[in-house]
């Protein structure tokens, strides 16, 4: 590639992903809140890269990320920018969403409802069998749990979902337990080690690893209450199990706020250091978890719709790439008939027929304001 779409050539999704690694292989890297200004300009990718480096420097660039692109793709690494349509709906939304996202895994699990579960990485192991056992019972309706893949409750609350694969539901059902890890780390340097194994099994059952750091990139500080908003971003709501006063569980817990997410906490042992976060935020009004109905109750889930919920997943993965990228542009509010066009940037006329294909099938309910996405298809 040797020279960038000039003003008014349409990019290409791969160019275009393209020309997002080359802008943070800038030297000069912008943030994100500068690159969001930006885009909320009408600046594009490719005007920014060229404001940044000029011509020559930005054809050498590209040519470099066009190979990276091809290097992950070859290592079962996928790339996707925010301008992209499979770009998850629900980051679409928070205040600072990345530019750049790698994964592995299926991107189906997003379509279903999600719940982050969040906690100390020091648990006892009383926390630890509250997190499995919550984990397990919503993965068994159709939920997909959330976390960090850290050791403790994160590990608890990933190991809880995929024991959930082969269960039957309420109305006899198979459901497939899925989860999703945002990790503070590139995808090739999942963190702790001991963990990598269980990485494996997540994308193996049609989960998802996501992180917005370069593959080989390792850990760091910072990188935690980065990675923290986008667990709760892509989630729509978060349940803190064991943190402490200074846990990290509950910068989540106020980014899921900032973020207008749900949050939720399940009660410890008066006295207990490890309670006292989540103690903490019931106080501050957050929604009291003893089991699933408690999540389905703070989420205005009906409990037969969440046992119904157990065959979304299923039913989520035959559709269309076309119709999820549309299932997932509707969010969990009334969404309109034009913001999903903006969002996919396809026409009305497209948009509305696979809208009406959902709505047979189940996955959307049209309302007054536009659609919204249901939580499980009718039985």
């Amino acid at each position: 590639m040797s020279q960038i779409a000039t003003e008014g050539a349409r990019e290409q999704p791969v160019a275009t992903r393209a020309i997002w690694l080359a802008l943070n292989a800038c030297p000069t890297k912008p943030s994100r809140r500068r690159l969001e200004q930006a885009l909320q300009r009408g600046e594009k990718p490719h005007e920014m890269l060229l404001e940044l480096v000029g011509q020559r420097r930005a054809s050498g660039l590209l040519e470099r990320a066009q190979q990276q692109i091809e290097r992950l793709s070859q290592a079962g690494i996928r790339v996707l920018c925010r301008t992209d349509t499979e770009f998850p709906a629900l980051l679409q939304t928070i205040p600072d969403p990345p530019h750049l996202l790698f994964f592995r895994g299926s991107l189906a699990c997003l379509a279903a409802p999600t719940v982050a579960i969040v906690g100390a990485r020091r648990a006892p192991r009383v926390g630890l069998e509250i997190a499995h056992t919550l984990a397990q019972r919503l993965a068994a309706r159709g939920i997909v749990v959330v976390s960090g893949l850290a050791i403790g409750i994160d590990s608890a609350a990933h190991r809880g979902a995929l024991s959930a694969q082969g269960a039957l539901s309420v109305q006899g059902a198979l459901s497939a337990g899925r989860s999703i890890a945002v990790l503070g780390s590139g995808i090739d340097c999942v963190q702790p080690m001991v963990n990598r194994g269980l990485a494996r099994s997540l994308v193996a059952q049609e989960g998802l690893i996501i992180s917005e750091y370069l593959p080989a990139q390792r850990a760091a500080p910072f990188h935690f209450p980065e990675r923290n908003r986008l667990i709760s971003g892509v989630s729509l709501g978060v349940i803190v199990v064991e943190a402490g006063e200074r846990s990290g569980s509950l910068i989540t817990a106020r980014l899921a706020l900032e973020q207008g997410r749900e949050v939720m906490a399940v009660p410890g042992s008066l006295g207990h250091s490890n309670a006292r976060g989540c103690h903490r935020l019931l106080k501050a009004g957050a929604a009291l978890v003893e089991d699933e109905r408690d999540v389905f109750d703070a989420l205005d889930f009906l409990p037969t719709a969440a046992a119904a919920a157990a065959t979304i997943a299923p039913a989520a993965q035959q559709l269309s790439d076309a119709l999820a990228r549309v299932l997932t542009a509707c969010g969990p509010g009334a969404t309109g008939i034009d913001e999903i066009c903006a969002h996919l940037g396809q026409p009305v006329m497209q948009v509305s027929a696979l809208l009406s294909e959902l709505e047979v099938e189940g996955f959307v309910q049209r309302v007054p304001d536009g659609y919204i996405r249901r939580p499980f298809p009718p039985s």
